[in-house]
């Protein structure tokens, strides 16, 4: 079977698709998707975050709703049109329907959904690294795709697609990328979205519990692919951690957090994403704390902790009249 050769548009801006299951996001927002925006930004590749806040109207996957239909008008100019998570492939199907001769580029989340990936292009790679090069390769820019991308190919009639590995994929290029997230965000249906929306900055990603499967015999004889297996058995947090050292980490907070309050003041409301933050609060605290600066607007921040289910740590308050954590930023 020949490896298809897909391409997208070489002018049109790229659509990262948003969807919010409900109004208020609380610390679940699309950080991910905002910094690969922001990756394509630095790229020179134009995009645009597009949101859409699910409706109840939207949940009977008919098609028949008016944010669908906003939506669709909304995308028509963009190409490809990327994703990530969706509770239904029926959604990026009807899309594919209605928005003829667009591409789609499906992205890895959590979990790898191939069967009923409605896809043309599915990027199992880092997205942050590989969509860049795949852009270029899609616009005809580049002779050689990047690797860590599937291409579609149909399967048997009734069937699910099959997904080649390009040939002649190349290493995409390595680097770092700087936290410079997209916080502008085209919004389908703002009226959807609450007054006041929240951002998230992280710490050390992953989860510190390692324990591991393979040492249970509760699951001896079973084959445990790499990458999986540790933590708790319903997440997929628990299989690494990064665990640096606490002033790296918390310098990596506060230079999160200067961004997000630089570049979008209107978000008031952080949430640091941390599994265990404890370690290094206090050097977030030291360093705010003692820190001459000018005051500031009033704004928020949340401290969750994910151990089955949330348990909000604490409320940082900033007051612009006395100096506090947030004088510091």
């Amino acid at each position: 079977m020949a490896t298809p050769h897909p391409r997208c548009s070489a002018e049109a801006p790229v659509a990262i698709l948003s969807f919010h299951s409900h109004s208020d996001r609380s610390f679940l927002d699309d950080r991910e998707l905002a910094l690969l925006s922001g990756v394509l930004r630095d790229a020179g590749i134009a995009n645009d975050l597009v949101l859409a806040v699910i409706t109840r109207e939207m949940e009977r996957d008919d098609g028949e709703s008016e944010v669908e239909r906003r939506l669709v008008e909304a995308l028509a100019d963009y190409d490809p049109i990327v994703y990530e998570r969706v509770w239904s492939p029926g959604l990026v199907e009807r899309l594919r329907g209605k928005l003829p001769g667009k591409l789609f580029v499906g992205l890895r989340g959590e979990h790898v959904l191939l069967d009923a990936a409605p896809a043309d292009v599915f990027c199992d790679g880092e997205a942050q690294r590989v969509l860049p090069p795949l852009i270029r390769w899609l616009r005809g820019e580049s002779a050689a795709p990047p690797q860590g991308i599937l291409l579609r190919a149909e399967g048997e009639p009734g069937g699910p697609p099959r997904w080649l590995a390009p040939a002649d994929a190349v290493a995409a290029p390595a680097g770092s990328v700087r936290h410079a997230p997209n916080l502008r965000p085209v919004v389908v249906n703002p009226e959807a979205l609450p007054p006041t929306r929240t951002f998230s900055v992280t710490g050390n990603g992953g989860c510190p519990f390692q324990l591991d499967a393979r040492q249970n015999a509760l699951y001896a004889g079973i084959h445990i692919p790499d990458g999986i297996g540790r933590g708790c058995a319903f997440c997929t947090t628990g299989n690494h951690y990064e665990g640096r050292p606490n002033a790296e980490t918390a310098a990596s907070v506060f230079e999160q957090i200067r961004y997000v309050r630089a570049n979008a003041p209107e978000l008031t409301r952080l949430v640091l994403k941390d599994q265990n933050p404890f370690s290094y609060l206090t050097w977030c605290w030291q360093d705010a704390l003692f820190r001459p600066t000018a005051p500031h607007p009033s704004a928020w921040i949340v401290f969750p902790l994910c151990s089955f289910g949330v348990l909000i740590l604490g409320w940082l308050v900033f007051e612009s009249t006395r100096p506090s954590f947030g004088d510091a930023l």
